[in-house]
C-alpha cells in the first residue's frame, strides 16, 4: 500500500512542479516581449528626434545667415542714415549755417563744416553698403543739397566779412533743402521694405524650428510615458508588492507581535536583502523583550540602591558645604590673627630693638635680647602656620627667579656657622659643586628649606657636626640634590613615617627635650613638591640623620647677581637724610607710635602723629609733608580709604608718597594696598631698614641722592651697638607698656595651648 500511495504522489508532484515552471516561464516571456517591444519604440523614436533635431539645426543656420545679412545691410544702413538726419537737422549743417547768418558768429563756420564732413562720410558709407536705383537718386538729391551749402558758406562769409546785413546774405545764399528731406523719406521706405523681408524670412524658418521642436517634444513625451508606464508595471511586480508585504510585517512587529513569518526571505536581490533585515530585527526584537524584562528588574534594584544612598550623598554635600565655610573662617581666622598678633609684637620687638640699641648693662641686654628672640620665634610660628594654610588652600605661588647657587649656599654657611660652633658642633658647606652656578627657582622657598633642614640639624644634635652638601643628578630630568646631615639624636624606623606631617614630632610627650611645633619638615616636603622634586631621609636611633631633596635644575636666563644683604643695624647710628624730612604717620596704636618716634629718631625728621584716616586727610591739606605712613585698619576711617581720598586731590597733592605700614601679611595683602593707590609697603613688626628704604623709594632723586650717601655711611663696623644718649633711653611708662604686651602675648599662648 505504501509502495501504491508513493507511486501515485509521484505524478502529481511532477505535475504541479511542470506547472509551476510553465507558469514562471510565461511570466519571463511576457516580460521579454514587453522589454522587446518597448526597446523598438524607443529605437523609432529615438531616430525620429534625431532627424527633427539635425531639421531644427538647418534652419537655425539659416536664421543666423539672415541675421547677419540684416546687420551687413539694412541695420548699417539705418546707422548711416541716422547720421545723415543728425547732419541735416537741428544741430546739424542747416542750423548751424542760418545761425552764422543771423549772428555773423564766425565760430558756427567751423561747426558747419565739420557737418559737412559728416554728412558726406555718411553718404559714402551708405553707397559702399549697395544701393538700388531709388536710393542712389535719393542719395544723389541729399548731395546736391549738401554741396550747395558747401558753395555758398564761403559767399556767406566774404559778405560777412564786408559788413552785409544778415538779410541781404540771407538773400544771396538761399539754399532749398527740401530736396535732401525728400531724399530722407525715400531712404527710410527702402530701408523699410529691406527690413520687411528680413524679417519675413526670419519668420518662416523661426516657424520650422517650432514646427520641429513640437513634433520632437511630442515623441520624447510618448517615450517617457512608456517608459514610466513599464517602470511602474515592473515596481508593481517586483517591488511594490514585495515591499507591501515587507510593511505590514513591520507593523505587526511594532505593536509587538514578533511571531508573524517574514515573506521573501529566500530572494537573491535587494528585497530579499530587505526581508532578511526584517528577519533579523525580528529576531532582536525577541531578545530585546527578554532584555527589557530584565532590565526591569535590575532597575528596580537599582532605583532600591540610590534610594539607599541618596542619604549618604546629602550628608556628603552637607559636610562639603561645612568644610568650605570651615575653611573660610580659617582663612579668615588666621589674618586677624596675623593682624593681632604682628600688631603687639611690633611694640615688642621695636622697642626691643630699641633697648638693645640704649646704655644697658650686661644682664639687662642680656634680657631685652631674650625678649626679641622670642617675639622673632613667635613670629616664624605665626609665618610657618600661615604657610601651611596656604599650602592646604592650594594658594601658594611661586617667584622663580634668576639666582647663583655659591652666593646662596656662602650666605647659608655665614648664618649658621656661628650657631653651630656656639653649640660646639662643627659646620662644613662642600661650594665644590659641578655644572653652572646660575639657576632659576624660587630663592626664597628654596632658602626656606634649607634653613629648616639645617635649623633642624643644630637643634637635634649636641655633639659632633653638620655637614650640608650640593650635588647635580643626570637622569631625564637633570636634577639638583641638596643633602643635609648630621651627627644628632636620630629617629626611630617606627616614627619616621609621619615625621612630614603637620605638628607631628619624634617625641611628642610632655616632657621632650626640643621645642618646636612640628611644622618645619611638614612645610618643607609640601615646598619642594610645589617646586617640582621630592624630599626624604636616612636616619638611625642615636647616629644622627640625613636629609635630602631634589629639585629641576633649570638653567638662569640671563647672568645672575648677588642680591644686596640684609643687615639690622638696629644699634647703628643714622646721621641726617641731607635736608630734614616731613613725616606724617596716621596710627591709632599707642604702642605703635611710640614705635614710629623710636626707629625715625636717628632721621632727624619733622614727625607728625594723627590717629585715623580722616585726621591724616586733613592733615595733608593743612600742610607739607615729603611722606606718609600709613596703617591700614584705623577708626573714623581706614587707611585705603584714606589714600584714595588723597589721590582724588588736586595738584601735586595727589602724587604724595604713601607707605602702608600694617599687620595684615597675607597673601595678596600687599597688591591690594597698591592698587588702592599706595606706593609702597611695610609690614609690622617693622624692620628699621625696610622702613628706611621705602622712605628711600619714594623720595625725590634729590632727596634719594642724598638718602643714599646717609645710609652708606651708617653702616656699622661691628655689631656691638652704639651708645644712646640720654634724651634717647626709653622712659619707665613705655617699659611698663613693653611688660603688659609680652604679658599679654604670654597669656594667649598659654590659653593657645591649653585649648
Amino acid at each position: 500500500m505504501s509502495c501504491e500511495s508513493s507511486v501515485d504522489r509521484d505524478p502529481g508532484s511532477r505535475v504541479a512542479d511542470r506547472k509551476s515552471k510553465l507558469l514562471k516561464s510565461i511570466t519571463n516571456l511576457k516580460i521579454r516581449i514587453v522589454g522587446a517591444l518597448i526597446a523598438a519604440f524607443l529605437v523609432l523614436v529615438a531616430g525620429a528626434v534625431i532627424a527633427t533635431s539635425l531639421h531644427t539645426l538647418q534652419d537655425v543656420e539659416r536664421i543666423g545667415r539672415v541675421w547677419e545679412r540684416f546687420n551687413s545691410g539694412p541695420g548699417a544702413k539705418a546707422v548711416a542714415l541716422d547720421r545723415l538726419r543728425d547732419a541735416i537737422g537741428y544741430g546739424g549743417v542747416v542750423h548751424h549755417f542760418q545761425t552764422f547768418i543771423l549772428r555773423k558768429d564766425f565760430s558756427r563756420v567751423r561747426l558747419v563744416r565739420a557737418k559737412l564732413d559728416e554728412a558726406m562720410a555718411a553718404l559714402e558709407s551708405y553707397r559702399q553698403l549697395g544701393v538700388n536705383q531709388r536710393e542712389a537718386a535719393a542719395l544723389a538729391d541729399i548731395e546736391e543739397v549738401f554741396a550747395a551749402y558747401a558753395r555758398n558758406l564761403e559767399t556767406a562769409i566774404a559778405m560777412a566779412r564786408d559788413r552785409v546785413s544778415s538779410t541781404g546774405i540771407h538773400r544771396s545764399v538761399r539754399i532749398g533743402d527740401q530736396p535732401a528731406f525728400d531724399g530722407l523719406a525715400v531712404l527710410d521706405e527702402e530701408l523699410l521694405k529691406s527690413r520687411l523681408a528680413s524679417t519675413a524670412e526670419i519668420d518662416g524658418s523661426v516657424g520650422h524650428v517650432v514646427d520641429y521642436m513640437t513634433t520632437g517634444t511630442i515623441l520624447i513625451g510618448i517615450s517617457l510615458g512608456l517608459l514610466v508606464a513599464g517602470f511602474f508595471w515592473f515596481t508593481s511586480v517586483r517591488l511594490a508588492r514585495p515591499l507591501t508585504a515587507l510593511g505590514r510585517a513591520m507593523t505587526e512587529l511594532q505593536s509587538g507581535e514578533d511571531s508573524i513569518p517574514i515573506p521573501e526571505t529566500q530572494r537573491s536581490d535587494e528585497v530579499g536583502a530587505m526581508a532578511r533585515a526584517v528577519e533579523v530585527f525580528r529576531q532582536t526584537s525577541i531578545q530585546r523583550r527578554m532584555l527589557q524584562s530584565e532590565t526591569a528588574v535590575t532597575n528596580q534594584k537599582l532605583q532600591a540602591e540610590i534610594e539607599r544612598h541618596r542619604g549618604t550623598t546629602d550628608s556628603l554635600r552637607a559636610a562639603i558645604v561645612r568644610a568650605e565655610a570651615a575653611n573660610k573662617a580659617k582663612s579668615e581666622f588666621l589674618a586677624m590673627m596675623s593682624h593681632e598678633i604682628r600688631t603687639p609684637m611690633n611694640g615688642v620687638l621695636g622697642m626691643a630693638s630699641s633697648l638693645l640699641g640704649g646704655r644697658l648693662n650686661r644682664d639687662q641686654r642680656d634680657q631685652v635680647q631674650i625678649i626679641k628672640e622670642s617675639g622673632e620665634c613667635l613670629l616664624e610660628i605665626l609665618d610657618d602656620i600661615l604657610d601651611l594654610s596656604k599650602i592646604e588652600a592650594g594658594k601658594l605661588t611661586l617667584e622663580p627667579t634668576d639666582f647663583s647657587l655659591r652666593e646662596l649656599l656662602e650666605s647659608t654657611e655665614a648664618l649658621w656657622r656661628s650657631r653651630a660652633e656656639a653649640k660646639g658642633l662643627t659646620f662644613s658647606m662642600d661650594l665644590e659643586f659641578e655644572g653652572e652656578d646660575g639657576v632659576h627657582a624660587d630663592r626664597t622657598r628654596l632658602r626656606q628649606v634649607l634653613f629648616n633642614l639645617i635649623g633642624n640639624a643644630i637643634k637635634f644634635t649636641e655633639s659632633g657636626g653638620i655637614s650640608v652638601s650640593l650635588s647635580r643628578v643626570q637622569e631625564e630630568t637633570p636634577l639638583l640634590q641638596f643633602q643635609v646631615a648630621d651627627t644628632g639624636i636620630g629617629i626611630a624606623e617606627e616614627k619616621q613615617s609621619r615625621l612630614f606631617n603637620p605638628f607631628e614630632q619624634a617625641d611628642a610627650s610632655t616632657t621632650r627635650k626640643f621645642g618646636g611645633t612640628g611644622l618645619g619638615l611638614a612645610i618643607s616636603k609640601q615646598l619642594v613638591e610645589v617646586m617640582g622634586g621630592e624630599i626624604a631621609m636616612e636616619s638611625e636611633a642615636g647616629k644622627g640623620s640625613t636629609f635630602w631633596f631634589t629639585l629641576p635644575d633649570e638653567p638662569a636666563r640671563s647672568d645672575v647677581a648677588a642680591p644686596p644683604e640684609k643687615s639690622n643695624h638696629s644699634g647703628a647710628k643714622l646721621p641726617s637724610f641731607g635736608k630734614k624730612l616731613r613725616i606724617l604717620a596716621a596710627e591709632d596704636n599707642h604702642v605703635n607710635q611710640m614705635v614710629l618716634e623710636s626707629i625715625l629718631k636717628p632721621l632727624e625728621c619733622e614727625l607728625d602723629i594723627v590717629a585715623d584716616g580722616m585726621q591724616a586727610f586733613a592733615a595733608v591739606q593743612a600742610k607739607s609733608y615729603d611722606v606718609v605712613l600709613m596703617d591700614v585698619q584705623m577708626p573714623e576711617m581706614d587707611g585705603p580709604t584714606a589714600t584714595r581720598h588723597i589721590r582724588a586731590l588736586p595738584g601735586k597733592l595727589s602724587q604724595l608718597p604713601i607707605i602702608a605700614l600694617t599687620a595684615n601679611a597675607m597673601k595678596g595683602d600687599r597688591e591690594a594696598y597698591l592698587a588702592c593707590g599706595m606706593t609702597d609697603y611695610v609690614s609690622k613688626p617693622i624692620n628699621a631698614q625696610e622702613l628706611f628704604g621705602a622712605i628711600l623709594r619714594c623720595c625725590d632723586s634729590e632727596l634719594q641722592d642724598a638718602a643714599a650717601t646717609a645710609l652708606e655711611a651708617a653702616k656699622p663696623e661691628s655689631l656691638e651697638p652704639a651708645g644712646m644718649t640720654e634724651a634717647s633711653v626709653p622712659d619707665e611708662k613705655v617699659l611698663s607698656e613693653l611688660l603688659e604686651d609680652i604679658e599679654g602675648l604670654a597669656d594667649n599662648a598659654d590659653k593657645a595651648e591649653t585649648g
